[in-house]
């Protein structure tokens, strides 16, 4: 099949395909006008009802360049494009590529590794290909699996080893290793869901706009209003990483090992990670001459953002979050909002609990800003700049719920370095918190011959108001430099 305009079938209902191979030397190509779901594009089925799809192989590139003027949504999937809730996909593998090059602006395009959009069952997937986008397509909402998790369908033990790059300029984005966003209550519980997330995520570029957000999330993208979410187990290793090598406008960018973040709005009606671990990666690249507009910037070893209730038991870091990979050292942030933390960057909107938490790697915020937290906010948050070993702030925000922080028993092993901002071993900001027979043992700074190093730094905390600190112990070496700065303030 070779640059042909669609898929092995259009449509299926009530069918069976099983063992069907698409080799690499495959090729299929979409560029139609479409409306509603004549704009789902599958390797093997475009719309599927009532079918099931088993132990099938693509490795085909794709290439998706419809176009629709109607603001109906796209649908785009390795096996099949949509499939309604009597479908199931299963024990099948993905290793070709989906490329999303064109687009209108107004489109959202749903895309995932095995099937773009599902109410069925997708189980035991592979998926090793990767998905590019390099369009105008303003929403996009993509999973290594597939691109959202509605209310009836099911999804367990599938396996995301690919590679997820954000490129182009859309404006509102969610990225998730195997799931885009998630609208409905889910316990993800590794004692029976064998989910592996371990590939890659590429935030290359986007739309420089003040509207522009941008989810991602080792395994999941985000976490929509009001829903109960839920991680056991699992142990996430997807590398992600974010380019502000170049000038760079957003309101929120939020991204995590497992949650990349909940809704900014509206709360979530909890969020909880027991036993969670996370060794992926997040790295970053600099220049200089680049100004970086991104209003809230929160990034977390395990969530970058949680909206509501939340819970942290026994979760551990051991991916360095902030690992550069430019020549440049650090980048001019000055006024905007960057938090990142071990486990997790922000929590606000309801009571939070960290419990027997651990962070092992380096947490490096090189961002010029000159901020730490204090009482000037702008649109309603704090200016900061923080790294922390466990949190960075709780209820970081002018106007907040009356939620409570507890901190029990959490240790910071690693690093944790701020360029004239906040360093922290437990958390940078909080309000409203408890924290007790927490230890830090990572030194605050890199050493005591690196000039950009000036910050204010804390052991424990950086900014605490109406809260405790009890039986914490501190043992780190604590380095300030660049006496003329103001922001120097080592504790």
């Amino acid at each position: 099949m070779k640059n042909t305009s669609a898929g092995l079938f259009a449509y299926c209902q009530g069918a069976t395909i099983q063992n069907v191979v698409l080799g690499k030397s495959c090729s299929l190509y979409y560029n139609k006008e479409y409306t509603g779901l004549e704009g789902a594009f599958g390797g093997l089925v475009a719309v599927a009802k009532e079918t099931k799809v088993t132990g099938c192989t693509v490795a085909a590139e794709m290439d998706f360049a419809g176009t629709n003027d109607n603001d109906e949504p796209a649908y785009v999937g390795g096996f099949v494009g949509y499939a309604d809730e009597k479908c199931t996909v299963t024990k099948s593998k993905m290793h070709g590529n989906i490329k999303i090059s064109t687009g209108t602006a107004q489109m959202t395009c749903h895309v995932g590794g095995i099937v773009g959009m599902t109410e069925g069952t997708v189980t035991a997937n592979e998926m090793t290909g990767e998905l590019k986008f390099s369009s105008g397509i303003s929403h996009v909402v993509a999973g290594g699996i597939t691109s959202s998790l509605p209310e009836k369908t099911v999804a367990s033990s599938n396996s995301f080893m690919g590679k997820v790059t954000l490129g182009g300029t859309s404006s509102n984005v969610i990225i998730g290793g195997l799931y885009g966003s998630v609208s409905s209550d889910r316990n993800f519980d590794n004692a029976y869901d064998k989910s592996v997330t371990l590939g890659n995520i590429s935030v290359d570029s986007f739309a420089n706009a003040a509207t522009t957000e941008v989810f991602a999330g080792g395994f999941v993208g985000k976490a929509e209003a009001d829903v109960a979410l839920s991680f056991k187990g699992y142990e996430c290793q997807t590398n992600i990483s974010l380019d502000q090598s170049a000038n760079r406008i957003a309101a929120n960018v939020f991204l995590g090992g497992v949650l990349g973040g909940c809704d900014i709005e509206e709360a979530a009606k909890s969020v909880s990670f027991e036993g969670v671990s996370n060794s992926g990666v997040y790295s970053t690249a600099y220049n200089t001459a680049a100004t970086i507009q991104i209003s809230r910037e929160f990034i977390g070893g395990i969530a970058g953002f949680v909206n509501g209730a939340s819970s942290f038991k026994s979760c551990v870091n051991n991916g360095e979050i902030g690992k550069l990979t430019s020549a440049a050292n650090c980048a001019n942030t000055k006024n905007y909002i960057i938090i990142l933390g071990g486990i997790a960057g922000v929590v606000v909107g309801a009571d939070a609990e960290f419990v027997s938490c651990e962070n092992k790697a380096a947490v490096t915020n090189k961002h010029y800003s000159n901020c730490h937290p204090k009482e000037t906010a702008t649109n309603g948050w704090y200016n900061s700049c923080i790294s922390s070993g466990i949190l960075g702030a709780f209820e970081n925000r002018s106007a907040y719920t009356a939620g409570k922080l507890t901190m029990t028993s959490c240790v910071n092993n690693e690093s944790i370095v701020a360029y004239r901002g906040a360093a922290a071993g437990i958390v940078g900001y909080a309000r409203n918190a408890q924290i007790s027979s927490c230890n830090n043992w990572g030194s605050l700074g890199q050493n005591s011959t690196n000039s950009n190093n000036s910050a204010y730094k804390g052991g424990i905390a950086c900014t605490l108001t109406k809260s405790t600190i009890d039986n914490c112990t501190v043992k780190c070496d604590v380095f300030c430099s660049n006496p003329a700065s103001e922001i120097q303030s080592p504790g």
